[in-house]
């Protein structure tokens, strides 16, 4: 990527030909080439923590009595420093995920495979969630992170959305609920500007940084501390006491959405 504020930005590929823009929005996740040229914090920090994620058809399930039939529901299942949580996903589905500290996110064996060993002790229902999950549809991600910051691009023409600009533990759920926050705030401060006015673009650019870091940075910190919290030797109570703060940063921040024009 090369910036000359007299030309539009060059974006650099390996095997495809330049690109050029006159606004760059590093929506990249949270490995951001991007951001490692506005920010410059090196790579992500792995959290100890690894995920296994999947769905499965009711009619696969239709000898388990699922807990939450009745409409829409969640269940949390704690122990051991895991959890494992199930919840009704429409369309006759239920969507599934299952957290384990893990010392290193490389793994030799499948997704499949994993997830059936670290919770081979748990209930029947998980289990047989596990078992019942196409394997090769099972996702194994490692939890990563980045420290919160105050600036996200250079300052001029170039910045950060999504997990580039703040990577979130999944405790919260809150991934792609802040994602389109930033794109919708983003949006709105970009409407009736002209983009080759950077002066213009500049200003936008830092009233959208300043909006939604005012709003994320609270909930990566909180999502961090609950995520803690979940594989805690005292899990459980510590779940408990975290819950209802989790919900009340959760109503502060999102509810109503924390959208500019609004």
């Amino acid at each position: 990527m090369t910036d000359r504020p007299d030309a539009p930005i060059c974006l650099k590929f390996r095997d495809q030909a330049d690109q050029w823009a006159r606004i760059l929005v590093g929506a990249d996740g949270y490995r951001s080439v991007v951001r490692n040229k506005t920010v410059g914090d090196g790579p992500p920090l792995y959290t100890g923590t690894m995920t296994w994620r999947g769905i499965v058809h009711r009619e696969q399930l239709e000898l388990l009595e699922i807990p939450f039939s009745e409409g829409a529901g969640f269940q949390l299942v704690v122990g051991d420093q895991k959890n494992f949580w199930m919840m009704d996903a429409g369309s006759d589905q239920i969507a599934w995920g299952g957290t384990a500290p893990q010392d290193s996110s490389e793994t030799s064996e499948s997704a499949f495979k994993t997830a059936l060993l670290v919770f081979k002790d748990w209930p029947s229902i998980v289990q047989t969630m596990i078992q019942t999950t196409d394997p090769l549809s099972i996702i194994e991600t490692g939890v990563f992170g980045r420290k919160p910051v105050s600036q996200w691009g250079d300052g001029q023409r170039v910045t950060l959305l999504g997990d580039a600009a703040h990577p979130i533990r999944p405790s919260l759920g809150l991934g792609t609920t802040l994602a389109l926050q930033d794109a919708v705030t983003l949006a709105a401060m970009l409407d009736g500007v002209q983009l080759t006015d950077i002066a213009s673009v500049s200003a936008a650019l830092t009233r959208y940084e300043q909006k939604r870091i005012e709003i994320t940075t609270p909930l990566q910190q909180k999502a961090s501390e609950q995520g803690l919290a979940s594989h805690a030797d005292d899990q459980a109570d510590r779940l408990k006491m975290g819950f209802e703060a989790a919900l009340a940063s959760r109503r502060k921040y999102l509810s109503p959405l924390a959208l500019p024009f609004q």
